[in-house]
């Protein structure tokens, strides 16, 4: 058994193989890492490139697994494959356009164990495409619950690649709770799901990883499909917390979600009122959301069809 499992899923990544494959490789823990890639149905080549591409790190070899999906099912799917061929005590993942640091794998790990954690995290470094650099936080809780109202208020990214997990919540925990077919904020829910079995988290403070901006990345687009994936994500979020954390920590998932909904068909009976009357209170103070998008929210509640309409006509981003 290995110490830390990396979960590297990847889609039409063969341009980038090259440089995600020398960032983990170079990872200062040597011994007791795997790294498991998992391909969601590349139809570039991929595979071929990373084979090509491993060749040039024998010494790793007896490390490397490479699981093929037949067929693009998205991310969260393909983790998911992934985090079930794991064997490490703990396990993270990495997108494979991304940058970490050589020491963002020892250093997680070792804080893990030196405080018997079941979940270490960090901050990060978002790259943007013309290379400028900003330092963002992970998030200043210490405690699972207040990592969950992190995440809830929308303070901090939802992203895995910053939070290392022990091996048994990540497998138990997301076999249980994950919808089908999501393609878009997965990361968000397995962190909030894995989070509620949590006893203890720390933190590394210290930025080990570089993410770079992509924007052709699906939630950056936001097209049909991914808005789709973010009400059902979003709705799965509010029914689960709705009766453990107070209503203000509620408001940022409701008003993706209704956003979400205003484009896509969803339900938009009682479900999308009980949703709307929580989601209203704090509209007005939310800088996330234009004033045009807000009036959209109010014309949804008067008459969804005519605000879909609206949108349509208009092509308003989030």
């Amino acid at each position: 058994m290995f110490d830390v499992s990396v979960c590297v899923a990847m889609f039409n990544a063969g341009k980038v193989i090259v440089r995600g494959v020398e960032a983990l490789f170079a990872q200062t823990m040597r011994d007791g890492i795997e790294f498991i890639f998992v391909d969601d149905g590349s139809t570039d080549g991929s595979v071929d490139e990373l084979r090509k591409q491993l060749e040039r790190f024998p010494e790793v070899a007896g490390q490397v697994r490479i699981i093929e999906l037949a067929s693009n099912g998205g991310a969260g799917n393909a983790r998911m494959r992934g985090f079930a061929e794991c064997t490490g005590r703990y396990v993270i993942c990495c997108d494979i356009d991304d940058r970490p640091d050589p020491e963002w794998c020892r250093t997680l790990y070792r804080k893990a164990v030196s405080e018997n954690a079941d979940m270490v995290y960090c901050d990060f470094t978002e790259v943007e495409v013309d290379g400028r650099r900003r330092a963002v936080s992970g998030g200043r809780a210490n405690t699972a619950e207040g990592m969950i109202r992190e995440l809830l208020s929308g303070k901090v990214m939802g992203s895995l690649w910053m939070r290392m997990y022990r091996r048994e919540i990540v497998r138990l925990e997301l076999r249980k709770a994950m919808p089908d077919g999501v393609r878009c904020c997965e990361d968000l829910l397995m962190n909030l799901i894995m989070l509620r079995r949590c006893r203890t988290i720390s933190k590394v403070e210290a930025p080990l990883y570089d993410y770079i901006r992509n924007p052709a990345s699906v939630t950056k687009t936001l097209n049909r499909e991914a808005r789709k994936s973010i009400y059902v994500v979003m709705r799965c979020v509010v029914e689960m917390f709705s009766k453990e954390v107070p209503f203000e920590y509620l408001q940022y998932p409701m008003r993706r979600a209704l956003y979400a909904a205003i484009s896509v068909d969803v339900p938009s009976g009682g479900e999308w009122r009980k949703m709307w009357c929580g989601a209203k209170r704090g509209m007005w103070r939310d800088s996330n959301f234009g004033i045009f998008q807000k009036a959209l929210f109010y014309l949804a509640c008067i008459n969804l069809p005519l605000a879909r309409f609206v949108y349509c006509c208009c092509r308003c981003s989030p």
